[in-house]
């Protein structure tokens, strides 16, 4: 019922949101410090109620004009803890959910119909230009500490593959998988090796989704006013991700490890991602 009401204030006194906005920032921020900054039921419940306003393209608006300062460094001090436990866990995943919206261009309040330059328009969808390089790390670091089987695992990835979507983003996104390849390599071996030799598992087909989001472009919408996407990995680029420093010559190709996971586990495997898969090992195998 609240979220309806906050919704309802929203359309009908639109300079509510920026209340309402804030009232929910001071709320989050101040229940965590009076924790000692150790999550709790109560944030816990606080913050999956913001993921459901932050959906909400005029709420999202408001509390992107407010993301800066302690509303962001509550979500990365969130982000960055290794205790995990089930109320730690939780106000993980729910961080995640609010960048999903935060980062999700398609939430905004620009109409299709826009005549303003691409690029502002964007802008106006997406956190401050100065917090995607943050944004980026923290989710990144988060994937990399977590079990690759954990459901925070599957929403940082999806987060990463939101990331792809636009110049801006792809851009920071690329730069950090460069910097930080190591990290990325292991996270990518974890996820095989547990395909490999535990079970079958969902995270997977994400890797697989993510690669693919890294070097092929999505046809943009028929009517939007964001700008379009242009940049994307080559061959040699993807080939420099997945051929790892340390080379384990008894191993095949990550490549052709992922594509025999599939095949093994073909009866639960999503036919989608093994095409995928497909295009990919064609486009390494060209470089």
């Amino acid at each position: 019922m609240l979220q309806r009401v906050c919704m309802q204030l929203s359309d009908l006194a639109p300079n509510m949101t920026l209340l309402i906005a804030k009232t929910i920032t001071e709320l989050l921020c101040n229940e965590y410090q009076t924790s000692n900054c150790i999550p709790t039921t109560n944030l816990e419940r606080l913050l999956r109620f913001s993921t459901r306003l932050c959906a909400f393209a005029p709420l999202k608006s408001s509390m992107l004009s407010i993301l800066s300062g302690k509303f962001w460094e509550l979500f990365q001090c969130l982000l960055a803890l290794n205790e995990f436990n089930e109320v730690v866990s939780n106000c993980q995943e729910a961080v995640h959910r609010i960048l999903d919206s935060f980062l999700d261009s398609g939430i905004s309040l620009i109409s299709h119909k826009s005549t303003a330059a691409p690029a502002l328009n964007l802008a106006a969808a997406l956190p401050p230009k100065e917090l995607i390089p943050r944004i980026i790390d923290a989710v990144f670091s988060n994937l990399t500490s977590v079990e690759v089987t954990h459901g925070i695992s599957i929403l940082a990835v999806r987060n990463m593959v939101i990331l792809t979507e636009h110049d801006f983003t792809f851009y920071h996104l690329a730069q950090l998988l460069k910097q930080k390849i190591t990290e990325f390599q292991a996270w990518m071996e974890r996820v095989i090796l547990h395909n490999e030799t535990v079970e079958y598992n969902a995270n997977i087909e994400s890797l697989i989704l993510l690669l693919r989001s890294l070097t092929q472009i999505e046809p943009p919408p028929a009517m939007s006013a964001m700008p379009h996407r242009t940049l994307k990995l080559g061959a040699l680029e993807l080939a420099q991700l997945l051929e790892f420093q340390e080379i384990d010559l008894c191993k095949p190709p990550v490549l052709t490890r992922i594509l025999s996971v599939m095949e093994k586990h073909k009866a639960v495997a999503n036919e989608a991602a093994v095409s995928d898969l497909k295009q990919l090992i064609l486009l390494y195998a060209s470089r």
